[in-house]
């Protein structure tokens, strides 16, 4: 595969993912341009050479950010909102210097420089070579299709996403409501024990908790936004946390009480996955897109 192809595929991959992070809050500044302009252009060059060791910069339509580069490809992928996860750049720097000792040059802290600068053209020569406007991402996108490293589009009729949300909807719920009305019956409060949770704290923590599934149960039930799928993963996983902690046994009990929420997690990953795109359905077919090039013509 060409390297452009595993460049965009790499976009690709990165913004199919539920939970997108960005260098900072994403606004850095680049310029894609579609891969076969930018062979258009090469060519143009070379029957047209004009004055040699000239630095032709070559850039798209205009300058995006990082963030807004990213959401096309998404939404060219036909996917949902993602979770939008800034990273602070001091962090950024210091993941990216622990990437170096691995087989890989993508992720490096000059990498990281380079974004942080902007990669945009200072004197944009692409429209002159071509003789017309450069083709704009949106519209590049439904022209070629980029292939993500790894294919996370999940689709779902909604009578199954009807039975998925209602299911985790009655999971929640449920345990909501058997923990306030039968909290001695139900085992709830020797088990907030067994956390450290004893009198009065036990019944905050209990308060706590079934307010905590009560919202949760209502959000499975309405339209799936990203933080809310986050937030009930975050809830499933310290659930399982606290318990796997406070009573190890549990981890080993032949029922499976804690194994059991691996299959909800991947229920819960599935149908975030899933979500529709919050604005009109787009064209599924996507695009191969490059950064801002330079050319140089001559020796």
């Amino acid at each position: 595969m060409a390297r452009a192809a595993r460049s965009a595929a790499l976009f690709a991959t990165l913004a199919s993912l539920p939970v997108v992070s960005l260098p900072g809050r994403g606004l850095q500044r680049v310029q894609p341009l579609h891969v076969y302009e930018l062979a258009e252009a090469v060519a143009r060059l070379v029957e047209h050479p004009g004055e040699l060791r000239v630095v032709h910069e070559l850039g798209g339509p205009a300058p995006i950010s990082y963030r807004d580069m990213l959401a096309a490809y998404r939404r060219a992928q036909g996917l949902g909102e993602p979770l939008w996860l800034p990273v602070p750049m001091p962090l950024m720097q210091a993941l990216a210097w622990a990437a170096e000792a691995l087989p890989q040059q993508v992720y490096c802290r000059d990498t990281l420089r380079l974004l942080a600068r902007g990669n945009t053209p200072g004197d944009n020569a692409l429209p002159r070579l071509l003789g017309r406007a450069p083709t704009t991402m949106a519209q590049g996108l439904t022209v070629t299709a980029p292939q993500p490293l790894v294919d996370l589009r999940v689709q779902l009729s909604p009578a199954a996403m009807g039975v998925a949300r209602g299911s985790l909807a009655f999971m929640w719920l449920y345990t909501a409501f058997i923990s306030a009305l039968l909290p001695r019956e139900s085992g709830v409060l020797a088990l907030m024990a067994r956390c450290g949770f004893e009198g009065s704290w036990g019944v905050a923590a209990l308060v706590f908790s079934c307010s905590l599934n009560t919202v949760l149960g209502v959000l499975a039930l309405r339209r799936q936004v990203p933080w809310a799928m986050a937030l009930q993963v975050v809830a499933v996983l310290g659930y399982t946390t606290t318990a796997a902690l406070n009573m190890p046994e549990l981890t080993i009990d032949h029922c499976g009480p804690l194994v059991k929420n691996v299959p909800v997690l991947a229920l819960l990953v599935l149908l975030w996955l899933a979500a529709p795109p919050v604005r009109s359905t787009v064209d599924a077919r996507r695009s191969r897109a490059l950064p801002a090039s330079r050319v140089r013509v001559g020796a």
